[in-house]
């Protein structure tokens, strides 16, 4: 005799039963693979990721390389022009040169004259002086002897 089980004999009871566990079953393996599914496709765009990644720094690497370089190229470009200026300047600068040194030898030249002229002049101005006094020595004797001569032929 078989047990009823909410209205249903045992063997209906199984069969409920066993349906279930497969629905229940099926719905776990559908789940395990969406699951799996959306973790390969998570890793794939992951990876995909990285690799873009990977790739922009590469890129970025092989830039900045470029542009090294290129200041490289740059500066010795820069260099050789100046090189080239500095070879083309070079007689012309050697030329100014010896006219600032004639320019320094004329204003020596013309500092020395000024000096020795200051020179001459106070000398000369102390020869005048002296022969002032001198004068004025030969007056005052002058004037001495004439008074001595008064003197004398008052005297008499």
């Amino acid at each position: 005799m078989e047990r009823l089980f909410n209205g249903l004999n045992i063997k209906e009871v199984k069969t409920e039963d066993n349906r279930h566990s497969a629905v229940e079953e099926r719905r776990s393996k559908q789940s395990r693979e969406v699951m799996r599914r959306r973790y390969e496709r998570e890793r794939e765009e992951g990876m995909k990721r990285r690799e873009v990644s990977r790739q922009e720094e590469e890129k970025k690497a092989r830039e900045a390389e470029a542009r090294r370089r290129q200041r490289i190229l740059a500066m010795e470009r820069q260099r050789k022009k100046e090189g080239e200026l500095k070879k083309n300047r070079e007689p012309a600068r050697e030329e100014h040169i010896g006219r600032l040194r004639g320019e320094e030898e004329t204003l020596a030249e013309a500092q020395r004259v000024g000096r020795e002229r200051q020179r001459i002049m106070q000398i000369q101005m102390e020869l005048e002086r002296e022969q002032r006094i001198e004068e004025e020595m030969i007056r005052i004797r002058h004037e001495k002897a004439a008074i001595i001569e008064n003197l004398s032929t008052i005297q008499n």
